[in-house]
């Protein structure tokens, strides 16, 4: 993907070439162009295609907008670093995710390939940000729009119903898709259900995996596990019947949460009849991934609500504090880990801070423990932050800056 200048309107716009490699290949050279026809006869919730071509060398191109909030992956993985999940947010991305996926349904679509990075955002509001400060706002900004992308591998139901190439992303896809079969718009709820329980958690639903309910995002409640879970059934036909269902589901789910936002209740532990999976990440000793993609527009999270915080090193270990009126919060703990050690950030809180969550390196969240354990397994840098909420309900975020060495 490039990013260029159209001569003719002065305006950015994003340029899609199919790789040379690739380019020979009939089979992905067909369903890039046929991604190219998909986008330009389903307006509305997909971005539109400018203009098509080919390059000298016979790669084939698409012309279209430039997502100048960047796409949904980067905005989360961004803004969990400084945030928790809110009731507010939750349910807008759910109305967000149920617009354009259903938009893509009543024209006959099924996108397929359903992920946070194939979900752009478009008219970011621009912010300047000071170096100590903490932006804290909504995930989603109302004035901005979010639209799919990536339909190379999107079925058009009306002159494709029968069996269908299995494929797609690990995590995010369902499991009649993972081999040859037949594939239909419950597919797509699906993949929802993933993009939501990884807003959630902080990585893609694995059957692999065993998960505690203990360490989700603070207002996950019960009855809001079990509207995800159900649009991650392994039939089709346990699942909601269509994207309006599914966020009845949710907001349903919502309302039944605690009020308070940013809440740090907790749920117990949900399983649904006949699968193993649990919505959560485990509480102990985790794997420390590094090397995010943190260099964020300021432009991605709007209106400057966070709160500074000061950052001093002594003989190798960090503490970050901050104060505001009589409160104040503090972590402290390495900022230099050696590669395969484990370690141990701690919280020095105000006793009127009762609620909290800790959110590690690789964006999951761990509510109201006293310490943060890690496991250095990856050499790179990253950030530990703690976000605490003052009786009156607001948030004082403290980071580490983190490296792990070889």
């Amino acid at each position: 993907m490039y990013s260029a200048i159209d001569s003719r309107f002065e305006s950015p716009v994003a340029i899609k070439v199919l790789a040379d490699n690739l380019s020979t290949n009939l089979d992905i050279r067909e369903r890039f162009l046929s991604e190219a026809l998909l986008l330009r006869k389903n307006p509305g919730p997909v971005v539109p295609v400018y203009d098509t071509g080919e390059t000298p060398s016979g790669q084939p191109f698409l012309v279209m907008p430039l997502a100048d909030g960047g796409d949904l992956a980067t905005r989360i993985e961004g803004w969990r670093r400084v945030a928790v999940p809110t009731i507010d947010d939750t349910r807008h991305l759910a109305e967000i995710l149920t617009h354009v996926v259903a938009g893509l349904h009543e024209q006959g679509v099924v996108h397929r390939d359903l992920k946070p990075s194939n979900l752009l955002i478009f008219g970011a509001r621009k912010a300047v940000p000071d170096a100590q400060t903490r932006i804290v706002g909504p995930l989603i900004n109302r004035g901005e729009t979010v639209l799919l992308s990536d339909l190379g591998f999107a079925k058009d139901l009306a002159q494709n119903s029968g069996l269908t190439v299995g494929g797609g992303t690990p995590g995010y896809t369902p499991p009649e898709q993972r081999q040859a079969g037949q594939v239909d718009h419950r597919a797509d709820i699906w993949g929802a259900s993933a993009i939501m329980y990884w807003y959630l958690v902080g990585y893609p639903p694995s059957d692999s995996t065993t998960l505690r309910q203990d360490s989700l995002a603070p207002m996950a409640t019960p009855e809001l596990i079990s509207a995800i879970e159900a649009g991650l059934a392994e039939s089709p036909s346990d699942r909601p019947p269509s994207m309006a269902s599914w966020y009845q589901n949710i907001d349903t789910a919502l309302r039944s949460a605690p009020a308070t936002t940013g809440s740090s209740a907790r749920a117990n532990s949900h399983t649904k009849p006949g699968s193993s999976r649990t919505l959560a990440i485990t509480a102990s000793v985790l794997a420390l991934l590094v090397g995010l993609a943190l260099g964020l527009a300021a432009s991605s999270f709007g209106e400057f609500t966070g709160r500074g915080f000061n950052t001093e090193v002594d003989q190798g270990t960090a503490t970050s504090t901050a104060t505001t009126a009589d409160i104040s919060v503090s972590i402290s703990g390495p900022n230099m880990i050696e590669l395969g050690s484990t370690v141990t950030y701690t919280a020095n809180l105000d006793p009127a801070i009762t609620e909290w969550v800790w959110i590690s390196p690789a964006g999951t969240f761990h509510s109201n423990e006293p310490s943060l354990p890690l496991e250095a397994t990856n050499p790179g840098k990253g950030e530990v932050t703690l976000i605490a909420t003052t009786p009156a309900g607001e948030k004082i975020t403290v980071a580490i800056d983190i490296e792990v060495v070889s």
